[in-house]
């Protein structure tokens, strides 16, 4: 199920996205197998922390892994951690 905050803020961003009925997973390639879709077609979103300022939202490939000293460089930010 997707957040009420999310869906907002994409429909509002007028990003076009498709919405998939599946089975309970924790983990986003879980997701992709039930709805069986390959993990590289589908996304998720991971929110970092940039310079203990703002959050960020990242959204990358189901089947990716974050490179956060990667996301840092194209952020331009010192620092990069994961969001608590």
């Amino acid at each position: 199920m997707i957040s009420i905050r999310l869906k907002d803020y994409l429909d509002e961003s007028g990003i076009l996205y498709q919405r998939h009925a599946h089975p309970t997973a924790y983990t986003s390639q879980e997701v992709a197998a039930a709805v069986h879709v390959p993990g590289r077609e589908m996304v998720k979103s991971v929110v970092v922390r940039a310079d203990e300022g703002p959050l960020v939202l990242a959204v990358l490939s189901a089947n990716d892994t974050a490179d956060l000293d990667a996301l840092r460089k194209e952020i331009g930010c010192d620092t990069l951690r994961l969001a608590t």
